[in-house]
């Protein structure tokens, strides 16, 4: 839920801010319900998953503050702003010739300032009134998050104004602005009653729905997670929990949704980018192997039961490919003289497992979420912790950032395969995909190779640690590993212009892998097979083979050392690197060879192992690195969380 408010709310303002067509009092509302979503998400959703992962339910005093101002505030903005969007929809029903001159930029601009300042003058006094309690007993919410009235249930002291006041709050805001909504629908039904044309009652109709469903999703658990908060008994139950967690996750991860599907200058906004040409295939699909067998263009159109595969291929277009790194290659693959037609691809998922794709989808996009998290965490604490900036840190920051590149180029159009069948892919956006996946891959290999040199200097040298890999060598070290990826790996797209595809151009696999795009060409492809062949003996051969030796070396000169307790202490700072190792070569080599001689394996069997290739490493490495290495846990534990209140 997490990643659907963050991409679908950030989708949704990158949409409505660069199209100007889009600047109607209706979007810009919008625009501002997404940003208010994004803020109350990024309020809530990273101390939750801290408490779920990692078990760190203390909470700094005024930070707990904080956290309780910016929820009740922009809860109380995002009630104004659904306000502000019932009263545009009365206006553009009831009185649509005065629209224009009615809500103008001034007038929009007011209203936005008005809900903005409304919740934070209202709210700004929760965290002031709360300040002055004395909290003797226990200091235990039952909650995932600092909501007001759980806290004031903790203080010792007499808490009538807190409660008194809280209740005035929440019932100007719930009934006021119901109320408001209220008279708004009630005004806009009585009109369109009043509509001769059963389409035309139908249509106004259809302008309000996705504003009615989110309306719904917002009041409805909020009013009565108020209710069980201030009514019910002392002791938080578990229902009231998981309801007061779904009100603040609901709505900014359905909302996004509900207006993609429903909003069809959204969808057409979402295709326009998707397809700049202006076309995409509509693709008819028949048999078991869900081959597609007949193909015809079509004007853009997003349906409802395919947005959200129009949301995550947005999403891969507009994060996993920066423009700055794709453009050059755009350019080499589009403007060579000597290219050939090119063909539109389809992506099959897993095949074989049509009918249980969806519930892949559940455990990759899990494994995609702690991706994001988990290496934005480590990054954030090794960059902005000066005493980390060691070169173990350094090289597990070059790490994070690769798996972060390497999540982001496969899962949102995996998720978007298996979700919604959203298959097609363009030629030019698949050799940048294989691209991105295979160098950054290798780039990744390059970084354990490096980690596993500063553990042999730390281990075997500890006394010329520092000067052996100081901070010149290191930046070498980064760049040979980068430059070394992409000058390997950038002849894949190359050769693959040379190929001919006559025949099928459906691949059986959620992303584009390149001996499975190879295999497609019916014109010859032995260079390409054995120049494929070649680049992963060399990366993984030479790799593993310096990993080996690193690890031989540091094995003699542990069993060399005195004492079992130095040599258990030297092993325990190599039992991170050594899983981390395990994680990415093992399903790494199985995947790559079962392409290239395991014909007696299933082949969903291998299409499954070669997307959890590019997704387990990226998960795992930030928790195997946060249990396994005490300075990244007590720096987590130091930066969001401290024993007790102070």
């Amino acid at each position: 839920m997490f990643f659907l408010a963050l991409t679908g709310n950030g989708v949704l303002v990158s949409l409505i801010w660069t199209d100007h067509r889009l600047h109607q009092p209706m979007f810009v509302f919008l625009a501002m319900l997404s940003f208010v979503d994004l803020v109350l998400s990024l309020s809530t959703l990273p101390k939750m998953l801290a408490i779920f992962w990692f078990g760190a339910t203390a909470i700094r005093f005024h930070f707990c503050l904080v956290q309780m101002f910016f929820i009740h505030s922009f809860s109380a903005m995002e009630s104004g702003v659904l306000v502000a969007m019932a009263f545009d929809r009365f206006v553009a029903i009831c009185s649509p010739l005065h629209y224009t001159t009615t809500l103008t930029p001034g007038v929009v601009t007011k209203i936005g300032g008005l809900a903005v300042l409304r919740g934070v003058g209202l709210t700004i006094f929760f965290p002031i009134l709360a300040h002055r309690l004395s909290f003797c007993g226990s200091h235990t919410i039952a909650y995932t998050y600092c909501e007001h009235m759980a806290m004031v249930k903790l203080a010792c002291g007499d808490t009538a104004v807190d409660s008194l006041y809280a209740f005035a709050v929440a019932l100007f805001l719930g009934v006021g602005d119901v109320a408001f909504i209220a008279y708004s629908y009630g005004q806009i039904v009585n009109t369109v009653l009043h509509f001769s044309s059963p389409e035309a009652r139908a249509k106004a109709g259809s302008t309000c729905t996705a504003h009615v469903c989110v309306i719904l999703f917002f009041y409805g658990p909020g009013f009565l997670s108020v209710v069980m908060q201030r009514f019910g008994p002392p002791t938080a139950s578990s229902a009231k929990v998981i309801l007061a967690n779904l009100y603040l996750l609901f709505p900014p991860a359905l909302d996004p949704i509900v207006y993609g599907v429903k909003t069809k200058q959204i969808r057409e906004r979402l295709f326009t980018i998707i397809y700049p040409q202006g076309k995409q295939s509509n693709c008819e699909e028949e048999g078991k192997g869900d081959l597609i067998s007949h193909c015809t263009d079509r004007t853009p159109f997003c349906s409802g039961e395919a947005v959200l595969g129009c949301l995550l291929e947005t999403i891969l277009k507009l994060v996993s490919f920066p423009s700055f790194l794709s453009r050059p290659l755009i350019m080499a693959l589009s403007n060579s003289s000597w290219r050939l037609p090119q063909p539109l691809f389809f992506l099959v998922g897993i095949p074989g497992l049509e009918e249980s794709q969806h519930w892949i989808a559940l455990p990759l996009g899990v494994l995609f979420c702690l991706a994001l998290v988990g290496n934005v965490t480590i990054l954030f604490i090794i960059w902005s912790d000066s005493s980390l900036h060691q070169p173990m840190y350094i090289f597990l920051a070059m790490l994070a950032a690769i798996d972060l590149v390497l999540a982001s180029s496969t899962a949102p159009k995996a998720l978007a395969v298996l979700l919604a069948r959203a298959r097609e892919i363009g030629y030019v956006v698949c050799s940048i995909q294989m691209f991105f996946i295979h160098a950054f891959s290798s780039m990744e290999s390059g970084v354990l190779v490096a980690m596993a040199l500063d553990r042999y200097v730390a281990i075997c040298h500890p006394l010329h640690h520092s000067t052996i890999l100081h901070a010149g060598v290191i930046a070498r070290l980064g760049i040979a590993v980068l430059v070394r990826g992409a000058l390997l790996l950038i002849p894949f797209p190359i050769l693959l212009r040379h190929l001919v595809f006559c025949q099928a151009t459906v691949i059986g696999h959620a992303y584009c892998e390149h001996m499975a795009v190879v295999k497609l060409a019916c014109s010859e492809t032995i260079v390409n097979r054995a120049y494929g062949l070649s680049v992963a003996l060399f990366v993984v051969g030479l790799d593993v083979l310096a990993i080996g030796v690193s690890y031989a070396l540091i094995l003699r000169a542990v069993l060399k050392a005195p004492g079992v307790e130095g040599r258990l202490k030297a092993l325990s700072t190599c039992g991170s690197h050594v899983c981390v190792i395990l994680i990415f070569y093992v399903p790494g080599m199985f995947s790559f060879l079962t392409h290239r001689f395991g014909h007696q394996v299933p082949h969903h069997v291998h299409v499954l192992l070669a997307t959890l290739y590019l997704l387990v490493p990226p998960a795992l490495n930030p928790l195997v690195y946060g249990v396994k290495t005490q300075q990244i846990r007590q720096r987590v534990l130091r930066v969001f969380y401290v024993q007790g209140w102070s």
